[in-house]
């Protein structure tokens, strides 16, 4: 930087360690990072707005475009929300904008009160017995799209003692059992859907059949209900496959959970309530499921944070991002541990939980 004296117009060098003025964008430049930072907070916002007012319902303006324009898929993607508002606090934090900066960091807490919970883990009990543990498994099987030898091969590597399937027709059913299904887990319960749709529950110990609680709805889904002892104890297992929450299902979405959580209250003793619930924490109604019906997410009690069991298929061409498969269970019993599997051709990742009765099993 030179300067001139004013009477001779020779340029001037500056003194010697004077500070330098930092260089400011051209104003086309900070007309686009401030209208991006705006757009993006604004954007944000809105979402973060809809996951705290609980609002489900479809958003027609975008119906136009997609069908699958629900409010339900928005809020599954909020703890990706999350981390693009700590983005733009930092891009709007270096570009001296403070309003847009306190706006995130608003943002930002609620995000981070929201997510807190996934990572905290329960205590993990003292001495397991163990004939009170069980493995529980729960696969959507996409219908056809999995070959039987290869269900039959990851249930034979995962060795769970109960499997739960959703989208299993009875055709597929009877290709996993000439694959020889039936000689790891004999015994099974099983409720025919419509086309492409059924659910199906393995075990290793006898089953009872304990009925169909969204039978009455006529979804045609399958959500197959059993009994079995455990350790002395009556052990409820509920297969689970809710209505998916298209802007035109989720009425139907919504009521499903609303009964499920109704049916969970009214189990007694312990309850593993396992499937493809098409909802995440990110969901009011899935929350109320989780309050009405006395229920934790095995994903949650181990303190896991981001989990992703869908889309795993190369079909919606996106990386799974949502956790719409889960373990709930009762109080009565105590995650030991959970983890997922890939499943080849299924577009949802297995969720496999370690579980075991917990001091509350006799109240």
């Amino acid at each position: 930087m030179t300067g001139r004296q004013p009477d001779s117009g020779i340029p001037v060098a500056p003194p010697a360690g004077a500070a330098r003025r930092p260089r400011r964008l051209g104003w086309p430049w900070r007309v686009a990072v401030h209208g991006t930072v705006y757009g993006a907070v604004v954007c944000l916002a809105l979402l973060t707005i809809l996951r705290a007012g609980g609002w489900e319902t479809a958003l027609p303006p975008l119906l136009a475009v997609t069908p699958y324009a629900s409010t339900p898929l928005l809020l599954a993607a909020t703890p990706y929300v999350g981390i693009l508002i700590g983005a733009c606090a930092i891009a709007a934090l270096a570009a001296r904008m403070r309003g847009a900066a306190v706006v995130t960091v608003v943002l930002l807490t609620a995000h981070l009160a929201w997510f807190a919970p996934r990572i905290s883990a329960e205590p993990q009990p003292g001495d397991v017995w163990p004939a009170a543990r069980v493995r529980v498994m729960t696969a959507n099987l996409y219908a056809d799209r999995i070959a039987p030898d290869e269900l039959v091969a990851a249930v034979g590597a995962e060795l769970p003692d109960v499997l739960a399937l959703q989208e299993a027709p009875p055709e597929v059913l009877a290709g996993a059992d000439r694959a020889g299904l039936r000689s790891l887990l004999p015994y099974r319960i099983s409720r025919a859907g419509r086309p492409g749709h059924g659910g199906a529950i393995y075990s290793r110990r006898p089953l009872r059949d304990a009925g169909d609680p969204l039978a009455s709805l006529g979804r045609g889904l399958g959500n197959p209900r059993a009994t079995l002892d455990l350790a002395g104890q009556v052990l409820t297992v509920q297969s689970v496959h809710t209505n998916p929450p298209m802007p035109l299902g989720i009425g139907p979405w919504q009521q499903d959970l609303r009964v499920l959580g109704r049916v969970a209250a009214r189990t007694p003793g312990p309850l593993v309530a396992m499937g493809d619930y098409n909802a995440s924490s990110d969901h009011r109604s899935f929350r109320a499921l989780l309050g009405a019906g006395g229920l934790r997410d095995a994903d949650d009690a181990r303190g896991r944070g981001l989990v992703r069991t869908w889309p795993t298929d190369r079909g919606w061409r996106l990386p799974a991002f949502a956790q719409l498969d889960h373990v709930l269970v009762s109080r009565h019993l105590a995650v030991l541990g959970v983890h997922e599997r890939t499943l080849p051709g299924t577009d949802h990742r297995a969720v496999i939980a370690d579980l075991t009765l917990s001091g509350n099993h006799q109240s």
